[in-house]
């Protein structure tokens, strides 16, 4: 996995940065957020074409935080040097500043388009998980990461800094930690991940079955649909057919009631008449008698 581009977060004055010049990287932008040290990393980068510097802070999102320095400039950054007394006794605050936060996200993505895409990053600084957070769609590009961890989880009473946490982050984005490298103190490290593509790949064959059998069942459901819409569409028929007789049923009854209620009229009309001729003949019998 060689360096196309490189983006080192938390470079102090660049003096114990690894020897990037002679690896020949072509492409390195170095990240500080102590602006006190810009003069430093500007001599630093002097003489090498391709590399850059910037003054941010790096963390998860875009708001206002405090920034630590010091009394040890390498240790400077968003936890408070009191913090690690069990690590650094004498470490103590210099000085405490207000600034405004950036995202390793919002620092590729203002990059210039011709420029090679950064396929490795370095988190040079505590916490590095916060920092790793904020990098987003970026970890598409990104081959080999470099984290500052601590390897005991109890070192520090914060989180997102320890090796655990950055294992767990980055696993589950495609990557595996190769290689631990540990500082003068044994409770710190450089942490160095790699993608690994195989698990990729098992990870791309599973969704792709996952996605295959969702579509089998897609196309079962759909099938069953077209069933039940076809036994609607029967019914519906057979509906339609029952209404139609339903209604030629009532439309003969409906006659054959008018022709009952004709026949009832022309009998009470006749009874009428019976009675009438009836009533005439008892009259002529009592005259005749």
């Amino acid at each position: 996995m060689p360096i196309s581009a490189l983006l080192h977060v938390g470079a102090g004055k660049g003096l114990a940065l690894p020897p990037y010049a002679s690896w020949g990287v072509p492409d390195v932008t170095l990240v500080e957020a102590n602006r006190d040290l810009q003069p430093d990393l500007a001599e630093f980068v002097h003489g090498h074409d391709g590399w850059t510097t910037r003054i941010a802070l790096l963390a998860e999102r875009a708001e206002e935080l405090d920034f630590f320095i010091a009394s040890n400039p390498n240790e400077s950054g968003l936890l408070a040097p009191e913090v690690f007394k069990d690590i650094w006794r004498n470490l103590r605050t210099v000085e405490r500043k207000r600034q405004r936060a950036s995202t390793v996200e919002a620092v590729l993505a203002a990059r210039a388009p011709a420029l090679p895409e950064v396929n490795w990053l370095v988190i040079d600084c505590l916490p590095a998980l916060p920092v790793l957070r904020g990098a987003g769609d970026a970890f598409a590009g990104l081959e080999v990461i470099a984290a500052r961890v601590l390897l005991r989880e109890s070192a520090v009473p914060v989180s997102g800094a320890t090796r655990v946490e950055v294992d767990a982050f980055l696993g589950e984005r495609g990557f595996r930690c190769v290689a631990v490298e540990e500082e003068r103190h044994p409770a710190v490290a450089m942490a160095i991940y790699a993608r690994d593509h195989q698990a990729e790949r098992r990870r791309w064959v599973s969704a792709r079955d996952q996605l295959a059998a969702q579509v089998a069942e897609r196309e079962k459901q759909i099938e069953r649909l077209g069933q039940a819409r076809d036994e609607q569409a029967t019914l519906a028929a057979e509906r339609h057919v029952q209404l139609q007789t339903l209604t030629q049923a009532k439309t003969q009854l409906e006659k054959t009631a008018l022709e009952r209620t004709a026949q009832a009229d022309t009998l009470a009309q006749a009874r009428a008449a019976a009675d009438k001729l009836a009533d005439e003949r008892a009259a002529q019998i009592e005259k005749l008698t």
